[in-house]
């Protein structure tokens, strides 16, 4: 009996209840959830652009994805990664989601972290072509 009681009538068990949380602590909470799915919508929306490539350029000799003329187009002479731009980036989507997402200058999903910041904003829907 003793056991089970501190655990019964411990005063900071109503503090843990998800039933009170303001949305504010939600959204801190799920923040990093949010941005790591950001991160991976970006590589696979760029993996896809890879993979179009490769569709599109298979009957060219010599053709290497990712390179023009020999030169690595997203990697700089020290290796490191170099984003591509906006019009790269949403070439093989939807004109409908390009023109919804390519005048966001903040994060794609910052609408969710902070909704009153793009209140005007078009719906986000990730359509591929």
């Amino acid at each position: 009996m003793w056991q089970w009681a501190p655990w019964t009538f411990c005063p900071f068990q109503t503090a843990y209840d998800p039933m009170n949380w303001t949305p504010e602590e939600v959204r801190i909470a799920l923040s990093p959830f949010i941005l790591a799915e950001q991160e991976r919508l970006y590589l696979k929306q760029i993996r896809r652009n890879r993979e179009y490539e490769e569709k599109l350029m298979k009957d060219v000799p010599g053709w290497k994805v990712g390179h023009w003329h020999e030169y690595p187009v997203f990697h700089n002479p020290r290796g490191l990664w170099v984003d591509p731009n906006v019009d790269e980036f949403y070439a093989h989507t939807t004109r409908r989601f390009l023109l919804a997402n390519r005048t966001q200058s903040t994060p794609v999903f910052y609408r969710i972290l902070h909704p009153s910041y793009h209140s005007l904003s078009p719906p986000l829907a990730m359509v591929h072509a």
